[in-house]
């Protein structure tokens, strides 16, 4: 990712660090997304199982996840976005639980060859272009033998593969029908900020090419686990949450029909 690219996402972060939080909390939700991200941790919580030793949490955000690692570990978290780790570090200390938080990049984690019996990087990939450097350094950090935990943004879905276009058409419509300067008055009217929009990629891979990069690196896939099946501009509609739950209860029966899914999330030992 450039510079710039990496300034953008961790301003971006560092601004909703506070919200970020109220997103793994809805339980009765509607939102697609909020299932996305509710499923992924439920996902790997169950592939880390009852970790012992030292788990490393890679772009742990405000410690949605990390939080909730077995108390039987000993935990790490880094992650790039100063305040994300203060809210992380608060509801630590709330829930009377002791992290190790470090203020880090992926791309360079300040531990030792061998430090960790497990790692995990959910959400992450999105927001790398080329994640070669990233899964070397985790590579780099795990113990032999040890576990990896990552999800990967699925360019094969069909359902994010059609939002990418319609995503695209609305939002030449919303230019072309509502310029800034308009956009800008209509929402001082309405006393609302002007924020800028958050224009960064978000990338996807083709989960059998990560799977490649993995086994290069000396892993070998233990499970994997596809999940959320809709559209995001159908988000709160609740036909269509409804449908990506049934897509999933059928889908690890049928290997074409699960890779469909916007994520899929790996499990995968380290050899050597």
């Amino acid at each position: 990712m450039s510079a710039v690219a990496t300034t953008t996402v961790r301003d971006r972060f560092s601004a909703e660090a506070e919200n970020w939080d109220a997103l793994y909390t809805g339980t009765g939700s509607t939102s697609i997304y909020e299932h996305n991200l509710l499923k992924r941790r439920e996902t790997a919580l169950r592939f880390v199982g009852q970790a012992m030793g030292r788990v490393l949490d890679v772009g742990c955000g405000p410690g949605n996840v990390t939080l909730k690692l077995p108390e039987t570990a000993e935990i790490y978290a880094t992650d790039f976005a100063r305040p994300m780790l203060e809210v992380a570090q608060t509801s630590a200390a709330e829930s009377g639980r002791s992290l190790d938080l470090t203020m880090s990049d992926a791309t360079s984690i300040p531990f030792a060859d061998d430090a960790f019996g497990s790692v995990l990087a959910l959400g992450l990939m999105e927001y790398i272009a080329d994640p070669t450097d990233v899964l070397s350094e985790m590579a780099r950090v795990i113990q032999p033998g040890g576990t990896l935990v990552l999800s990967i943004p699925n360019r094969r879905s069909a359902f994010i593969f059609i939002d990418d276009v319609l995503k695209s058409i609305k939002n030449i419509l919303t230019q072309i029908l509502m310029p800034h300067p308009l956009r800008r008055a209509i929402k001082s009217l309405l006393g609302k900020p002007d924020a800028a929009y958050f224009t960064h990629k978000r990338h996807r891979f083709n989960p059998d090419t990560v799977v490649g990069q993995l086994n290069d690196l000396g892993f070998e896939i233990e499970a994997h686990r596809y999940h959320t099946f809709g559209f995001g501009l159908l988000n709160r509609v609740r036909l269509n949450l409804w449908l990506c739950r049934k897509f999933e209860s059928y889908a690890g029966t049928h290997p074409n029909l699960e890779k469909l899914g916007w994520t899929i999330v790996l499990k995968a030992k380290k050899l050597s």
